[in-house]
């Protein structure tokens, strides 16, 4: 029983460095959940809106809802691939993150939870009140704030930091990443070719001329965006790299690489790049957030500086690792669609046990998943405590 891992005007510094921190979560939103940055805890308490002050009077604590979508002409530009509920908690000075599989049934829409915020933009901008009503259906915690961030400026913001290095832990080949803008393409294949092609035991077999082989070398290695974005986003690489939870082990280098460069004094103090790189960013968010609320917790991340960061991931787990997760993916049938889904391993519909399992996070407890429950961890006791 283990744990689940879990910018000729004058510049505006104080605006640029906010904006950059954004830039480091659009990196982060791709899918990383278990890095211990304080970059991530400064950025949420960067931003927020006024009531915030009386959420920490109130219970020294608050929550905000971060998604990410792919954007630009990407296939399903606002599908919510990347969904991060946050609990900041200012007077223990601990931010938990907790991530949310995009493929999870939501009983009462019929639909998976990554579509949500994509039919509310349809339905009158509602993008964000749909999916907050959503998060707290699952969580069973209030979203005081939403942050939406776009991926289409992830490799324009990689590009204007002039690349960066990654650390690669595991060479991996990859025949099925996708090419941009080819989503539809019939591969030279004619009308009545496609009925047969229905049989076809992949995609990659059906349309070959949508994808292409990428690969990675164990060791450090100087990345583009181009390069980065394929890095973290490759779903079918070989050596165990095909998993979500192999993937986001690779974001965290990138997201280590992206600070490096990002917080290098040549970048910070440098008005032109920060100018740049703000003008990018800025395109690609949305939130429910005024801007002149920022200053306060600007002042109040740097109080935190020294928080603490957890991150934890809530799946269905994994066999090989010997690992337990609170969701299950059901036998496809006409209850779901006959979509590929995730539901609570509690019952469809039911989220009870994710309601106590998110409590008990927050509570600041190490919570162990097991085959029907979870239990607290006994902290571990260092040989030099004992030794005291």
């Amino acid at each position: 029983m283990v744990a689940i891992r879990p910018l000729e005007k004058k510049v505006n510094i104080k605006k640029y460095k906010y904006y950059l921190l954004i830039g480091v979560v659009i990196l982060i939103l791709i899918g990383v959940f278990q890095s211990q940055l304080r970059q991530i805890g400064s950025f949420i308490f960067g931003v927020t809106i006024d009531k915030t002050i009386d959420l920490i009077e109130r219970d020294n604590s608050f929550n905000v809802l971060i998604m990410g979508k792919a954007g630009g002409t990407h296939d399903g530009p606002d599908l919510t691939d990347t969904i991060i509920f946050s609990r900041v908690d200012v007077k223990s000075k601990k931010v938990d993150l907790i991530s949310l599989p995009r493929d999870l049934w939501i009983k009462s829409e019929e639909r998976k939870i990554n579509s949500i915020y994509a039919l509310g933009q349809i339905d009158g901008k509602k993008g964000i009140e749909s999916t907050r009503k959503v998060i707290e259906e699952i969580t069973g915690q209030k979203v005081d704030y939403v942050i939406v961030v776009d991926f289409a400026g992830f490799e324009k913001f990689i590009d204007a930091l002039g690349g960066i290095e990654v650390g690669v832990e595991t060479a991996f080949i990859d025949n099925e990443f996708p090419i941009a803008g080819k989503e539809d393409d019939l591969c030279g294949r004619s009308e009545d070719e496609l009925e047969l092609l229905s049989t076809a035991s992949s995609q990659l077999e059906a349309f070959p001329c949508r994808y292409k082989t990428i690969s990675f070398d164990r060791g450090s290695v100087e990345m583009n965006g181009q390069t980065a974005l394929e890095f973290v986003r490759s779903r079918h690489g070989t050596n165990s790299e095909g998993s979500d939870f192999a993937r986001s082990k690779r974001q965290q280098k990138v997201i280590d690489g992206v600070r490096d460069k990002l917080f290098s004094l040549g970048v910070i103090l440098n008005p032109v790049k920060v100018n740049e790189l703000y003008n990018i960013v800025k395109d690609h968010l949305e939130m429910d957030i005024p801007v002149e609320k920022f200053d306060d917790f600007v002042k109040l991340a740097q109080k935190m500086e020294e928080g603490e960061i957890k991150s934890t991931v809530i799946d269905y787990g994994s066999e090989a690792d010997e690992r337990f997760g609170l969701v299950v993916n059901p036998i496809i049938s006409e209850e779901y669609r006959y979509q590929w889904v995730l539901i609570p391993r509690k019952g469809n519909g039911d989220f009870s046990e994710i309601h106590e399992y998110i409590d008990c996070i927050i509570s600041g407890n190490d919570c162990l998943v097991g085959e029907t429950g979870f239990v607290i961890a006994t902290p571990t006791i260092k040989k030099s405590e004992e030794a005291n």
